[in-house]
């Protein structure tokens, strides 16, 4: 038996084991929390980016139909502008009720021409955004406005615009006026937290809809830290943020909608993610909190029995009962280890769930076979424990399954049924084994990034001398060993003067100084000119007194730099200077830069053309075949040069004299490509002029009969080839005579251009339309099938358009036709003869008598020959 000194004193290492197990347990609790809410937080991310990419597509399927129907309704509108009204209502009716407020045309001067709403106002909109953006950049792109009151509607409204022309003039913009509850409805069928928010939003990054505090956010801009507001942001991400409209901390996620220019943004409410994960949180720490009392109370039980052994066996008894009890339900895992042999006596629950083996297997293990120690050190660590030396180390354990896990084991010593045992507490610590591996590694990345990166950086500390260094900055100051600059190198001033009056003081100046960025100075020494460093310095913490004793430098070698800027301005004034067009593009053919000469023979300037290929100088003469040559020559000589027709930003055509050379780079291998344009002789100009004469109308800027026979000629041998077939239709305005004598040449002038238009705005790009005299048209059909009725599908459309009335300044007039068909190979293997046929058909049928015929049928039998009703005049 102990006697009474033994026995306080056991309770005593009982309570310091204890008093050091229980605060490390609870830290790692404590860590694992904080991962815990971190995982939590990433699932929500991960979510909200599914969900914005989900909301982007939807978003993106309805204005995808929305400007369906603004093109669809423009294009109606060119060709009948009296026919608006009733398209617009059949527009409006095909929408959901209330989301299309207003459809509106305004005219090119900026006045609302149509309304839905009230078509008989006279309202100025030029001052709008929508009809400014199409009315400066004249491309045909649709425009999403922000949020806007209308001046008709007296509603606030999203305008979706698009230009319209007129024979290539800007002729004003179709609008349609969406009502942002449209997106409201919308995101009201996604499940969503009572503070989560779905949002859309233009690429400047202000709202045009939010499920939440609509009209308080509608035309606002999203909070200027979001990631996607930078100059190039990613099409997809999120961020945490806490919102400036109702200030909930979220958990953000967009996606970029790049067709339209728009942002779908999703908004998880951070309380709600966590609030899960802080009630399991919660219920943690409440069960830690037990399991820590339990073992303090075990061990305050225990010190007690072994403070009244002497007096009262019932009570030692008692308290082992409870001790043995505490050891089964506690949450961590326990051990009781015979430290005669390293035998393990006993596991609690916990330590067969975590090691893999059942409870009757543990007992009869030795800690060996657990723990990858050498024996001589767990003997050292068990007899440290015993005389409370030491009451943690650490180790690896290995499990059943084979997997090896770092653990922590917190020992004492604990006395049962006589023998001096040892109660373990074992914590597995291995992702905070990983962590610190993973730290170091990092930090040998950044000892090797420091010593190899490419440019100088050295610590300066308080008196001048430099206290770490990479190799490239020693050399660069030229360093002794104590960390000062050589007596024979100083720095100076972009000016030549020293910074410092002490030379030795010269790092202390900079050091002192206040944060430099990207300075210039110069490193002198005896006999010789400066080597320029361009210096950036930041302070590194600082003392009582608010100075900071060290600063970080960070310099490099900029002496070539220098050099080379002065050679490159000299080159810049040479091509500046040079009275030939100069164009450079990278190896893509994406224009890198031009200079002046070029702009004022193209009539682009720099920032028009920057950025873009010279695909937009493309005119139409050269085919594939002479684009095809002038690469494989480029490429195998590296230069190429000859004539070439481009087309100037006003739509001229100019001919120039192009020469191509391979620009390389310091390793000879090609970087860029050069171009210079140069005048030609002004002959080439008045043999395109002559040519135009000879092949064009003059009235409507057609073909004339001679190109078109030449395309025929040329559809017909493409045909052959693929066993297809081609369609000439001759077209033979009636009563066209009347027509211009009633309201004057000018006007019969005005109808056969209109007629021209219209045939042309139905044709394919293979196609073609012609005049051949003056009232008589001819259409090219090209690349067409075998099939019975192809002819008919395409004819009959496009004498559709010839159906609508015609605008003749204030009067509406309508035509009549006399059309035949004649159809290769069946009528015909020449143009010439192909083209007679299709007239001898338009004149067979009776007039006044609609009357249809295919290739080589008889009158009356089913063509295309129709000879509409008489002219009718019809003054507004």
């Amino acid at each position: 038996m102990w006697n009474a000194t033994r026995l306080r004193l056991a309770a005593a290492l009982v309570v310091l084991a204890t008093v050091l197990a229980l605060p490390a347990y609870w830290l790692r609790l404590e860590q694992n929390h904080d991962a815990l809410r971190a995982q939590a937080l990433q699932l929500s991310a991960r979510h909200a980016e599914q969900m914005a990419a989900a909301l982007a597509d939807s978003q993106a399927g309805a204005l995808a139909n929305v400007d369906f129907a603004l093109q669809g309704l423009r294009a109606e509108y060119l060709v009948a502008p009296g026919q608006v009204a009733l398209h617009a209502r059949q527009i409006i009716a095909t929408f959901p009720a209330g989301m299309l407020r207003q459809i509106a045309v305004i005219n090119a001067d900026g006045y609302l021409t149509y309304s839905s709403l009230n078509d008989a106002l006279h309202v100025y909109l030029g001052d709008r955004d929508h009809f400014k953006v199409h009315a400066i950049s004249r491309t045909d792109q649709i425009y999403i406005s922000k949020p806007v009151l209308g001046r008709v509607s007296q509603a606030w409204s999203i305008q979706f615009s698009r230009p319209m022309y007129r024979d290539g003039e800007f002729a004003g913009v179709m609008v349609f006026s969406i009502a942002p509850d449209f997106f409201i409805n919308r995101f009201g069928a996604l499940r969503l937290g009572p503070n989560d928010t779905l949002a859309l939003l233009r690429s400047d990054g202000r709202f045009l809809a939010r499920n939440r505090l609509q009209d308080k956010a509608m035309g606002q801009p999203f909070d200027f830290n979001a990631p996607f507001r930078g100059p190039s942001p990613a099409a997809h991400g999120s961020f945490r943020l806490t919102s400036t409209l109702d200030h909930v901390p979220r958990i953000h996620a967009w996606q970029l909608l790049e067709v339209f220019s728009l942002i779908a943004v999703v908004g998880f409410d951070e309380r709600a993610v966590l609030a899960p994960v802080e009630r399991t949180i919660a219920a943690s720490r409440e069960q830690s909190m037990v399991g820590s009392l339990l073992l303090a109370g075990c061990a305050a039980a225990l010190a007690l029995l072994l403070l009244r052994l002497a007096r009262q066996q019932h009570a030692l008894d008692e308290s082992k009962a409870r001790y043995s009890g505490l050891f089964e339900n506690n949450a961590a895992i326990k051990l009781l280890v015979d430290p005669a042999g390293a035998r393990i006596i006993d596991a609690n629950p916990a330590a067969a769930e975590f090691y893999g083996y059942p409870r009757e297997v543990l007992a009869r293990m030795r800690l060996p076979q657990l723990i990858s120690l050498p024996a001589e050190v767990l003997q050292r660590e068990m007899e440290r424990a015993l005389s409370g030396e030491s009451a943690r180390f650490s180790c690896v354990h290995h499990l059943a399954n084979g997997e090896q896990r770092q653990v922590e084991v917190y020992t004492g010593p604990g006395p049962l049924d006589g023998r001096n045992l040892l109660h373990c507490i074992v914590h597995d610590v291995s992702s905070r084994h990983e962590l610190a591996r993973r730290l170091r590694h990092s930090e040998e990345q950044l000892q090797a990034l420091f010593d190899s990166v490419a440019m100088g950086v050295a610590v300066v500390d308080a008196d001048g001398a430099v206290s770490a260094a990479n190799p490239l900055a020693r050399r660069l100051l030229g360093l002794d060993e104590a960390g000062w600059m050589r007596p024979e190198r100083w720095l100076v001033h972009p000016d030549g003067t020293p910074l410092a009056a002490d030379q030795a003081q010269g790092l202390a100046a900079v050091r002192d100084a206040a944060p430099l960025e990207h300075e210039q100075l110069g490193i002198a020494s005896h006999g010789a000119g400066p080597q320029w460093l361009s210096l950036s310095a930041r302070p590194l913490g600082g003392d009582d007194q608010g100075r900071a004793p060290a600063a970080l430098l960070a310099f490099s070698d900029v002496s070539p730099l220098l050099a080379g800027q002065a050679a490159q301005r000299l080159a810049q004034s040479v091509f500046d200077a040079a009275s030939e067009g100069i164009m450079v593009t990278d190896l893509d053919s994406v224009i890198v830069t031009v200079n002046h000469a070029f702009s004022l023979r193209s009539g682009y300037s720099a920032d028009e053309i920057v950025g873009h290929t010279p695909a937009m100088l493309a005119s139409g003469w050269h085919d594939e075949a002479f684009y095809r040559t002038l690469w494989q020559r480029l490429r195998q000589d590296g230069h190429w040069e000859g004539e070439i027709n481009n087309c100037r930003k006003n739509g001229t055509v100019q001919a120039e004299w192009l020469k191509i050379s391979v620009l390389a780079d310091e390793q000879g291998r090609p970087s860029h490509y050069v171009a210079l344009f140069s005048d030609i002789c002004p002959e080439r100009q008045r043999q395109q002029e002559a040519w135009q004469q000879a092949h064009c109308d003059a009235l409507t800027g057609l073909p004339n009969r001679t190109l078109l026979l030449a395309r025929t000629s040329r559809a017909m041998a493409r045909a052959e080839a693929h066993g297809q077939r081609v369609a000439l239709l001759y077209l033979d305005l009636e009563r066209f005579q009347p027509i211009a004598a009633r309201y004057g040449e000018e006007a019969g002038e005005q109808l056969l251009r209109q007629v021209g238009r219209r045939l042309e705005n139905g044709l394919r790009p293979q196609d073609c339309v012609a005049r051949l005299g003056s009232d008589e048209f001819a259409v090219l059909l090209a690349d067409l099938p075998q099939d019975a009725t192809a002819v008919a599908e395409r004819v009959e459309p496009l004498l559709a358009r010839l159906a609508n009335p015609f605008m003749l300044g204030k009067h509406r007039v309508e035509i009549a036709l006399r059309v035949g068909v004649a159809v290769f190979p069946s009528d015909g293997n020449e143009p010439a003869p192909l083209l007679a046929r299709a007239e001898l058909l338009s004149r067979s049928g009776a007039p006044g008598a609609p009357l249809l015929l295919t290739a080589g049928s008889p009158p009356g039998r089913g063509g295309l020959l129709a000879d509409a009703e008489a002219a009718e005049d019809h003054p507004e």
